[in-house]
């Protein structure tokens, strides 16, 4: 067979498809195609609803975003409302279990320049209960934490505690399965807390409590 003349990179590209189609492989292309496989793929509650049981699901995750913040963009920490607010869920965060519940593992956002504030927030209640936060997961990697909580068998019928920042709540609430969920958590509360209890066919329905403080 002859080449003619060519240019190199043509020439490549030509002998490249001549041994595939001789392979029996079919035509090559020697350009990729386009596309984000991020944007192609499914929810993770998708993925996780069609491939789990409910018994490979949690019983229960609590979604709470973090106490008052102070009136500096620059400050990182709670507020001095917000301390007293984390200060006051120790008392009051167990009477949200039924009997015989318990919280078996604590996330928060991590800590970075900005905010610490998920992790001030959640600390008292995390040393009442003697439990470490998993900090693992910042703010924005919502999809990653919720694909690890809903396909770990370790989180499987467990109560979660989750604190977080407001403005990724709904989207994180979204990819653990909820469907009920409000477009955006209100920008001035700190007070509310979303209970997402799991169901027979996967997904979570979610209950908005308001704390009394």
């Amino acid at each position: 067979m002859t080449i003619g003349k060519r240019s190199g990179g043509e020439a490549a590209s030509f002998i490249l498809m001549v041994v595939a189609v001789s392979a029996g492989l079919g035509p090559v292309s020697s350009t990729a195609q386009p596309g984000n496989p991020v944007d192609s793929a499914p929810q993770v509650s998708e993925v996780s609803r069609k491939s789990s049981s409910p018994l490979s699901l949690p019983r229960t995750i609590y979604l709470m975003r973090h106490a008052e913040k102070p009136a500096s963009p620059n400050d990182p920490n709670l507020s001095a409302a917000g301390v007293v607010r984390a200060e006051k869920l120790p008392g009051y965060f167990p009477s949200l279990l039924a009997d015989g519940q318990s919280v078996d593992y604590i996330f928060a956002a991590k800590a970075s320049k900005n905010s610490n504030r998920s992790v001030e927030t959640i600390t008292p209640l995390a040393a009442s209960l003697r439990l470490p936060i998993d900090q693992s997961y910042p703010d924005t990697s919502y999809r990653a934490i919720a694909e690890n909580i809903l396909s770990n068998g370790a989180y499987a019928q467990k109560t979660i505690l989750i604190a977080w920042h407001h403005s990724t709540l709904p989207k994180l609430a979204r990819a653990l399965g909820a469907t009920n969920v409000p477009k955006k958590w209100p920008g001035a509360s700190f007070d509310l807390i979303w209970k997402l209890t799991y169901l027979p066919d996967g997904g979570a329905s979610l209950q908005q409590i308001k704390e009394p403080f």
